[in-house]
Order: C-alpha cells, then sequence, then structure tokens
C-alpha cells in the first residue's frame, strides 16, 4: 500500500491465493479456517494420491498427468473466488 494523489493505492496484488484469507464471521483462534482459495483442490489432489505423483514424475524426469478434477471440486472453487471478489470489490457477479 501507499499513497498517491492523496489516495491509499494498492500496489501489489491481492486475492485468495495470494493471502490466505478468511471469513471474519467464522473466524475462530486455533481452529482451521474456512478460507477463499484453492486449498480444495490440493487437499482433493492429496487425498487422491495424486500430489504423490506428480512428484514422482517430476522426479524421474518426467511430465506429470493432471487428473480430470470432479465438477464438484471446480463448483466449489469457483463459488470460493467469486466470493473473495464480492467481499474485497463490494461488487457482485
Amino acid at each position: 500500500f501507499g499513497i498517491l494523489d492523496e489516495q491509499i493505492t494498492l500496489g501489489d496484488s491481492i486475492g485468495p491465493d495470494e493471502y490466505r484469507l478468511w471469513p471474519k464471521d467464522s473466524y475462530k483462534v486455533g481452529k482451521t479456517q474456512e478460507a477463499f482459495d484453492k486449498q480444495i483442490l490440493r487437499d482433493w489432489l492429496t487425498e487422491q494420491g495424486y500430489q504423490k505423483q506428480f512428484d514422482d514424475a517430476r522426479d524421474a524426469g518426467k511430465e506429470p498427468v493432471a487428473p480430470k478434477i470432479p465438477e464438484e471440486i471446480i463448483s466449489k472453487m469457483t463459488e470460493r473466488y467469486v466470493t473473495a471478489y464480492e467481499k474485497l470489490s463490494g461488487h457482485h457477479l
């Protein structure tokens, strides 16, 4: 942040993947927070064993093969990104 022409100006990007954004009304110290990021995809990849497959392929000098992401995961991520946008911008999509 900085001041430009007497207005506070953002000099960097703010988004769900650059920072951990949590809803204030459900935030609880010491608990796993609901977040507006792609952690749901990371968790799914790990649960399905894909993260290990990716790591093993890279270690072997091969190109990892991306899995087909279930529609449910895509929908949840989309909802999170839209919510983050709306909360940060004050605009609705």
